[in-house]
C-alpha cells in the first residue's frame, strides 16, 4: 500500500489518500483526483500535489480524472464564479468590513461554497434569506483566515514548481494582514 497526497478543493488542506501499488501512476502535478473517505458515499476532488505533507486522516483513493469528468468540474467552477460575482456584490453591501474571495462547487454534493475573509462574526439569517432568493442552488458560507485568503484568491491561481517547491508568483499583490502582537497566542 502506497500514499499519495492532494489538496481538498473545498477545505483547502492537505489530504493523505491510500492507494494499492498496482493503482499507482505517474501523477502530475496539480492534476484532478476523486477520493472518499472510509466508507461514506460522498466523493471529494483534490489536487495532486506531489509531495508529502503532514495530514491527521487517511482517506481512500477512487480514481484520477478523465476528460469527461475535467470538463464537468470545469463547468461547475465557471458557474460558481458566475455566482460569486453575485455574492460578492450582496456580500460587500451587507458586510463591508469582509472581504469575498472565492466560490467553489462541490463535484458531488450539488453545493456551492462561497468563501470570505473577516476578523469579525456576522448575523447571517437575513443575508441568507436574501441570497437565497437570487443563487438557484444550495450553498455554505465559508469563513477563512489570513493564509487562506492568499491561497484562494484568484490572483493566486497561477502556481508554479521549481526544485519539487510550491511557489505562487501573485501572491505579493495580496499581502497577509498584519496581527498585534497581543493576539499571538
Amino acid at each position: 500500500m502506497s500514499h499519495i497526497y492532494v489538496l481538498d478543493r473545498l477545505i483547502n488542506k492537505p489530504i493523505k489518500l491510500k492507494i494499492s501499488d498496482k493503482e499507482k501512476y505517474n501523477f502530475k502535478n496539480w492534476e484532478k483526483i476523486l477520493y472518499k473517505y472510509e466508507d461514506t458515499k460522498g466523493e471529494f476532488v483534490g489536487t495532486y500535489l506531489g509531495y508529502g505533507c503532514d495530514s491527521m486522516k487517511e482517506w481512500v483513493f477512487i480514481k484520477r480524472f478523465g476528460e469527461i469528468e475535467n470538463n464537468k468540474f470545469e463547468s461547475l467552477q465557471q458557474k460558481a464564479q458566475n455566482l460569486f460575482t453575485i455574492f460578492k456584490t450582496e456580500f460587500r453591501a451587507n458586510f463591508n468590513e469582509s472581504v469575498p474571495v472565492a466560490a467553489r462547487f462541490d463535484y458531488s454534493w450539488n453545493l456551492i461554497y462561497f468563501y470570505f475573509y473577516a476578523e469579525t462574526r456576522f448575523d447571517f439569517a437575513n443575508f441568507i434569506r436574501e441570497l437565497r432568493k437570487k443563487v438557484w442552488c444550495n450553498f455554505f458560507l465559508f469563513q477563512i483566515w489570513a493564509r487562506d485568503r492568499v491561497r484562494m484568491s484568484v490572483r493566486a491561481e497561477k502556481v508554479y514548481w521549481t526544485c519539487d517547491e510550491l511557489l505562487c508568483c501573485k501572491t505579493s499583490k495580496c499581502p497577509l494582514p498584519t496581527v498585534d502582537s497581543e493576539n499571538i497566542a
